[in-house]
């Protein structure tokens, strides 16, 4: 998600259900990218996450966190 959606909140005093509804989903889609790209970074099976390409585990390769920042990438090894 490298775009930013530009959101103007109207009346901030009024409870809006469809506002809060849209940066709820915006929230949702941008979550959702960043799933994806560490999906895609992970070469390895590990539980849920299942691929063809790779279909062992590699926990000597894998064994840590992927961390994504604005437009950074960065790992945590698990202890």
């Amino acid at each position: 998600a490298k775009e930013f959606i530009d959101f103007h909140i109207g009346n901030q005093n009024l409870y809006n259900r469809k506002d809060k509804d849209f940066l709820e989903f915006a929230n949702m889609l941008a979550v959702a990218g960043l799933i994806i790209k560490a999906a895609a970074i992970r070469e390895e099976s590990r539980g849920t996450h299942l691929r063809s390409d790779f279909p062992e585990k590699d926990d000597k390769s894998w064994k840590k966190h992927i961390i994504l920042k604005k437009d950074k990438i960065s790992f945590k090894k698990v202890e």
